[in-house]
């Protein structure tokens, strides 16, 4: 089954609110055609977004879909990167393994998505298992624009014990990279599951690494992003939702970033996805980074939305996103594609 609709092809983001609403009810009407996939990848251009970029268009889509089998499992994928050299997206669950994912373009359907391959993380020390241990949470690569296909590098970050390590394409550890010792330390943390959510590469900064929730001793209203090597940390305002945390992190470029955030408070109430845009260059240790609004969608609106906790640059204008169900069967896994022009 698949369904596509346009929101304005060539529609600009300065459209009034009222033109956003009309966009994203007529989105959330549409996604009520798809409720029985098991899976699904939704293409959204950026209806709420503000001045800094247009709107392109708006596609609902189809994905092949997942059997109960264990090996097809992809429960908890927490992390997303794309992998330029093989053209392949590459996912790591919070439960422990590694995914790989083609799309698939066809007459019929723009896209598709097909799962590849499945690996278990291996640790360097076996005897490092369960839950605790095996948390990861955010994913960038190494060698994965080299031209040389087949030697990408996963990097991940876990949280429940705070590290940052390297694993190859089968899922085998490659390397540990420090990371500051206070970040480190669990305790540090305003609880042991809301440490380092996400990671993404800077070709400047190096490894950046953000922070579900804002740690102990900072102001809780902060987010914070910093460095592997220590030297450099931003922060930036919470988004003022309720129970706003950062799940992704991407670098777009130059000293830009997107950051993802969702915001949930209980079952009743709606999920959150903001994305919002970070300049680097216009903030630091003693200013405060001020990001830019680039979209936000609401679930009891918007359609079915879910958990988002990764994101993926997939090319200059395209993003793709994907939410963690958390092994719930009342949550689903959701592939989201983001159209966005630069200004």
């Amino acid at each position: 089954m698949r369904s596509t609709v346009c929101c304005s092809a060539q529609q600009r983001v300065r459209t009034s609110n009222r033109s956003t609403d009309s966009c994203l009810s007529f989105l959330a009407r549409a996604l009520s055609v798809i409720r029985n996939l098991s899976l699904v990848i939704l293409i959204v251009a950026a209806c709420s977004a503000k001045a800094d970029y247009s709107v392109a268009r708006t596609q609902l889509i189809g994905i092949d879909s997942f059997d109960s089998d264990p090996e097809h499992d992809i429960s908890g994928l927490s992390g997303l990167a794309w992998d330029y050299d093989q053209q392949i997206l590459w996912a790591v669950s919070d439960l422990g393994f590694v995914a790989s994912f083609e799309l698939l373009p066809n007459p019929a359907d723009p896209v598709r998505i097909r799962l590849v391959e499945k690996f278990p993380l291996n640790l360097k020390d076996e005897r490092l298992t369960g839950k605790k241990w095996l948390d990861a949470e955010g994913l960038a690569l190494a060698r994965h624009d080299n031209g040389v296909a087949g030697d990408t590098e996963l990097i991940v970050s876990f949280e429940r014990r705070p590290r940052l390590e390297g694993f190859n394409a089968r899922g085998e550890w490659t390397r540990k990279i420090e990371i500051p010792e206070f970040f480190k330390d669990a305790e540090n943390y305003r609880h042991s599951n809301n440490a380092l959510e996400s990671v993404t590469h800077h070709p400047k900064f190096g490894w950046i690494l953000g922070i579900e929730f804002p740690y102990q001793s900072e102001n809780e209203n902060l987010h914070t992003i910093f460095t592997a090597d220590g030297v450099r940390s931003w922060r930036f305002a919470r988004s003022e939702l309720p129970g706003s945390a950062l799940t992704g992190l991407q670098w777009i470029q130059s000293s830009r970033l997107i950051t993802l955030e969702r915001a949930y408070v209980d079952p009743l109430q709606p999920f959150y996805t903001i994305l919002r845009v970070l300049d680097l260059d216009q903030c630091g240790e003693t200013v405060t980074c001020e990001p830019k609004p680039l979209l936000q969608l609401n679930s009891h609106l918007d359609g079915p939305l879910d958990n988002f906790e990764g994101i993926a640059k997939i090319d200059d204008s395209n993003l793709i996103l994907v939410s963690d169900n958390n092994g719930s069967d009342v949550q689903q896994t959701l592939f989201m594609r983001v159209q966005f022009e630069h200004r």
